[in-house]
C-alpha cells in the first residue's frame, strides 16, 4: 500500500518539480468532481489502452494501431482512498462491470473512457456510490517508460506464468524482474497460464486478480520513484519519465 501512496505523491511532485519544464510535459484534463467525504482524499487511477503511441512494427504486432483500435478504453481502474491518518484503501473496478450511462443505456465500465474522463468519474460515482477528488490516467507506453527508467521492477509469482496474447513470460516461481514491456504485459494479462510440472494450465480470469496485478505494479513503481538526496539525477530522470506518462485532472497540485 505504501508504494501506491508514493506513486500518487510522485504524480503531484512531477507537477511541481522543475516548475514549468515538467508542467509542460504533464497532460491535463478538465474534470468536475463531486468530492469525497471529509477525512481523506479519493483518487481514481485509470490505465488507458489508447494505441496512439504505436509506431514501431513490434508494437503494431502486439497492440494493433490507432486506426484499427480507435479511441481509448479504461483497461484498469483503481479507486485509492488515503485518509488523513495515512491509511490506504484500494478498490479495483472490474472493466467489464455493467453500468448505466447518464442517459440510462447500459455499458461496460471500460467503455466509459471513450466518452472522456468526466464520464468515467460520473459513472463510477453514480453507480458505485463513491466520491472522487482526483483522477490520473496512465498510458500503455508511459507505464513501459517509467518502469524502464527505474531499471525494472520485481514481482512475485507462485509458479512460472505466461500470457500468449500480451506476451507475458515469467520463467520461474518466486521473484521475477520485469522490464517495461513485461510489466505492461503483466498488468494487461487476461489469459494467464501457469506451468504445473511440464504442462501449461489456464488460470480462471477474475477482476480481483487483474486489479491485484495492477496494484502490485503501481506499488513497485511508487517505491522506486521516491526521490533520494544521494541520487538527485536519477530521481529527476524518473520524474521526467513519469511526467510524460500520465494525464491528471486540472485540480491537482503539488499538495494534492
Amino acid at each position: 500500500m505504501i508504494g501506491i501512496v508514493a506513486f500518487i505523491v510522485a504524480l503531484a511532485v512531477a507537477v511541481g518539480v522543475l516548475g514549468v519544464v515538467l508542467w509542460t510535459r504533464v497532460d491535463r484534463v478538465a474534470v468536475t468532481f463531486p468530492g469525497s467525504p471529509p477525512g481523506g482524499t479519493t483518487f481514481l487511477l485509470i490505465g488507458s489502452d489508447s494505441r496512439g503511441f504505436v509506431k514501431a512494427s513490434a508494437d503494431h504486432d502486439r497492440f494493433g494501431s490507432a486506426a484499427t483500435v480507435t479511441g481509448e478504453r479504461a483497461d484498469v481502474m483503481l479507486l485509492v482512498r488515503i485518509t488523513r491518518e495515512g491509511r490506504v484503501r484500494v478498490l479495483g473496478i472490474p472493466r467489464d462491470l455493467l453500468v448505466p450511462l447518464p442517459e440510462g443505456a447500459p455499458v461496460r465500465m471500460t467503455l466509459t473512457l471513450l466518452r472522456g474522463p468526466q464520464t468515467v468519474v460520473d459513472t463510477a460515482c453514480r453507480s458505485l456510490g463513491v466520491g472522487i477528488d482526483h483522477v490520473a490516467i496512465v498510458h500503455f507506453d508511459g507505464l513501459r517508460r517509467v518502469v524502464d527508467s527505474l531499471g525494472g521492477i520485481d514481482v512475485a509469482t507462485n509458479a512460472p506464468e505466461r500470457d500468449l496474447v500480451t506476451g507475458l513470460s515469467l520463467t520461474h516461481a518466486g521473484m521475477n524482474h520485469l522490464n517495461g514491456d513485461q510489466a505492461l504485459a503483466y498488468v494487461r494479462s487476461r489469459q494467464l497460464e501457469q506451468r504445473v510440472g511440464t504442462t501449461w494450465q489456464p488460470e480462471t480470469p477474475t477482476a480481483l486478480a487483474r486489479s491485484n496485478r495492477a496494484r502490485e505494479v503501481l506499488s513497485r513503481i511508487g517505491a522506486g520513484l521516491q526521490l533520494s538526496p544521494t541520487a538527485p539525477v536519477d530521481g529527476l530522470r524518473r520524474m521526467w519519465a513519469l511526467s510524460g506518462a500520465v494525464t491528471i485532472d486540472d485540480h491537482a497540485s503539488p499538495v494534492v
